[in-house]
């Protein structure tokens, strides 16, 4: 018995022991600054927190989404949070190698305009928020409609593209290729082929490589290229087959890019935003794409294919898209068409075409028939319109005769020709400050409609910041010497 006691005594001296031995761990504080944060969310906060090791690779998610872009400081480290669709507080999750915290009730994420709390979008390359042929994360948190959502506050996930895997045409091919449209057309060739090489993982060349967060359902559904029939039938349908990449790239991208064109995604992109939970859906370029691919196939003979939309086929789709969209209870907010011709990349076409035979006649019947077909469509347009009270006009047509001789922008005149500040490097996207004048448009319309005060977009602070802002580029090119390339072909 008394050795027993001895034993007894030694285990419980040795279990003091080794309690004594480990200091507990301090407790955890943090503070997140900001911690509040609209449904749009994209906004960078700083996190402090004492006593959990953090170092370089951590990762943070909240709302089941990773933070982009996380950089270690050293109090804690900075992130940008990505939209959430729920108000209320929500937790952060830290994650540094094995070790995992959870902080409770961190950002409180909330809704300006409770009636326009999100929205989808679908159409093609301004939707998409292309700029100088490229798409990219930076540029697209200033496509229309992200710019659109983040004056409302609504949730409005994006597909973002991680830097430098779409990358085209830049300032330094204009300096060292050329301004004319077929250097262009090179740059654009070159840089793809290398951002399409980053694909590149075990051999194969996986769509989701490309994206911050490939999980992500996005509300954001336009497809670069896409015509009215791709944005409402799809990939499975089209005759396009840059619409299969695209369409896996926005919103099913766990396929290899090679297979991407012959394995359609489930879906539309129309199919994807009516599964949505949203009531809204926004389009500014649903069918320009159709007049260009439509005089293009009669300019160079290609054989006329579903995929080509005669004014008829356009009524037809345009109606059954306004159909399906009003018997789920959809509301579109849906621009016109404005006069394409006086894009620049078009303006100029007319000069090229020379160069390789075409004669004048045919060059002005080309000029003449899109004009043409843009008030045809137009009048098609307004006339299904009118049928369908879920359906509202946005004034792009007018917008552009508004803004035609230049606008003053940060005290200095902008305009719509080539480096003139609203239309990007490739004379076809515009710049972040162009897609801003459109996101305003579509502002107006939407407050006039629900009766909300959306304030609008201070359009100088865009300019400022934009890389094709008019003193940044004056700092970099030959503007002039560079127009006369790009408009003469000298």
């Amino acid at each position: 018995m008394k050795n027993r006691l001895i034993f007894l005594t030694l285990l419980f001296t040795i279990f003091l022991a080794s309690c004594g031995s480990s200091s507990p761990r301090p407790p955890l504080t943090f503070k997140v600054s900001p911690d509040k944060v609209t449904l749009f969310g994209n906004e960078r906060i700083q996190v402090s927190v004492k006593n959990f090791p953090l170092s370089e690779g951590i990762r943070a998610y909240i709302c089941g989404h990773p933070l982009y872009d996380v950089r270690v400081t050293e109090s804690g480290f900075t992130g940008n949070v990505p939209g959430c669709p729920e108000e209320g507080w929500q937790n952060l999750i830290i994650e540094n190698g094995e070790e995992k915290i959870v902080l409770k009730r961190a950002v409180k994420f909330f809704s300006p305009y409770p009636l326009f709390r999100s929205f989808t979008s679908i159409g093609a390359s301004y939707t998409a928020g292309f700029i100088n042929l490229g798409l990219d994360k930076e540029d697209q948190l200033f496509s229309p409609f992200a710019q659109v959502a983040r004056q409302a506050g609504a949730y409005f996930p994006q597909p973002l593209i991680k830097d430098g895997f779409f990358t085209a045409i830049t300032l330094k091919d204009l300096r060292e290729n050329g301004c004319r449209p077929p250097d262009l057309a090179k740059s654009y060739v070159v840089n793809l082929l290398k951002s399409v090489s980053k694909l590149k993982k075990d051999g194969n060349f996986p769509l989701s490589q490309a994206r911050i967060d490939p999980y992500l359902k996005v509300f954001n559904l336009g497809i670069g290229a896409a015509r009215i029939s791709d944005s409402i039938y799809g990939a499975a349908k089209s005759n396009n087959a840059l619409i299969g990449i695209f369409e896996h790239l926005t919103y099913d991208p766990f396929v290899d890019i090679w297979e991407s064109f012959s394995d359609p995604p489930e879906g539309s992109p129309f199919e994807v935003a009516l599964r949505r939970n949203t009531e809204y859906i926004l389009t500014v370029d649903l069918f320009a794409d159709d007049i260009l691919y439509w005089h293009f196939a009669q300019l160079f003979n290609i054989p006329l294919s579903p995929g080509i939309t005669t004014p008829e086929t356009f009524k037809k789709i345009l109606n059954k898209f306004f159909k399906i969209a009003s018997d789920h209870g959809k509301k579109i907010f849906i621009a016109d068409l404005p006069d394409i011709t006086q894009l620049p990349a078009i303006e100029v076409l007319g000069t090229y075409l020379k160069e390789i035979g075409f004669s004048e006649e045919s060059i002005n019947s080309l000029y003449n028939g899109l004009r043409e077909d843009v008030r045809k469509y137009n009048s098609i347009f307004y006339s299904l319109v009118s049928s369908y009270p879920n359906v509202y006009a946005v004034p792009f047509s007018s917008t552009v005769e508004m803004y035609a001789k230049g606008v003053t922008i940060d005290g200095k005149i902008y305009t719509f020709s080539y480096l003139g500040g609203l239309i990007s490097l490739d004379g076809i996207h515009p710049t972040r400050t162009g897609y801003a004048l459109i996101a305003n448009m579509f502002i107006e319309r939407i407050n006039q409609i629900l009766g909300l005060q959306i304030p609008l977009i201070d359009i100088d602070s865009i300019a400022k910041t934009d890389p094709m802002n008019l003193s940044r580029i004056r700092g970099k090119i030959n503007i002039a010497r560079c127009r006369e390339e790009f408009y003469e072909g000298e």
